[in-house]
């Protein structure tokens, strides 16, 4: 996918389950944006997430906390809200705020890249 200038939209998974990020990463690439993807907070953070058009990452991952990177990356660019997905397998304490889509395990690839597309189609 393409956006202004023709770029193409770039979207940052964070899962630290290592075969299912590869699936994520891979299914969001056939769709035809570039993905990088990351299994810890500190490895998102090395990436820049701010740079990214998208945020996918999910709510636990291991020890560390998704809400957590959703913060700190806020504190640097607080428009990553509107621009993130938050994946789940449920059993968390605190629910997201209501305007962070928010997809529950296991879903079909194509609810991430629909997610995807909406989130960057409402931000071009």
């Amino acid at each position: 996918m393409s956006g202004a200038g023709g770029q193409r939209w770039r979207v940052l998974v964070v899962e630290d389950f290592d075969l299912l990020r590869e699936m994520l990463v891979a299914g969001l690439r056939d769709a035809g944006y570039q993905v990088d993807g990351a299994a810890s907070v500190a490895g998102a953070l090395g990436l820049r997430p701010e740079s990214y058009h998208v945020l996918v990452t999910d709510m636990r991952l291991g020890d560390e906390d998704g809400m957590a990177l959703l913060g700190i990356v806020a504190a640097v660019d607080p428009t990553i809200v509107s621009r993130s997905i938050l994946m789940t397998g449920g059993g968390f304490e605190e629910w997201p705020p209501v305007d962070i889509p928010v997809l529950v395990k296991p879903f079909p690839i194509d609810s991430l890249v629909d997610a995807v597309r909406r989130l960057v189609e409402d931000g071009s």
